[in-house]
């Protein structure tokens, strides 16, 4: 029996699983990033939810290889192919928009070019506070 088959007869059976687990993790990872709470806090969930996407996808990838697609994937909760798939890229965007948000949060709210109240730049402030400290 040729492997990717046996990825194939895997997937048929529990890639609805691996959808449900990967889509409630990049939620909760999603709506993490607004805390600032480090990624070691949700260390567990983020393994969870990115083994998850890897694992559905490449079973997914191996069903429509092998030609072996059913009407229904899954023993938890029957879904369609498709909807496996959607789910996967839903999993997939929410994890590219948790990277997105955490990557540019500091961008979006600390400039280094500020004026203050009295009209000099936060370099500006910092050079003069490192004269006056020499």
């Amino acid at each position: 029996m040729e492997i990717l088959n046996v990825f194939a007869m895997v997937g048929m059976v529990i890639n609805d699983l691996l959808a449900i687990i990967s889509v409630i993790g990049s939620v909760i990872l999603f709506f993490g990033a607004f805390s600032n709470a480090p990624l070691k806090r949700y260390g567990r969930i983020a393994d969870w939810s990115i083994l998850g996407l890897i694992f559905g996808a490449l079973l997914q990838i191996s069903m429509a290889i092998t030609g072996t697609i059913p009407e229904k994937i899954g023993f938890l909760v029957p879904m369609t192919p498709s909807m496996v798939t959607a789910l996967l890229g839903l999993s997939f965007m929410l994890l590219v928009g948790r990277w997105l948000l955490r990557r540019n949060r500091y961008k979006l709210t600390y400039s280094n070019n500020q004026p203050n109240r009295a009209g000099q730049s936060t370099r500006e402030m910092a050079a003069l506070r490192y004269k006056n400290r020499v």
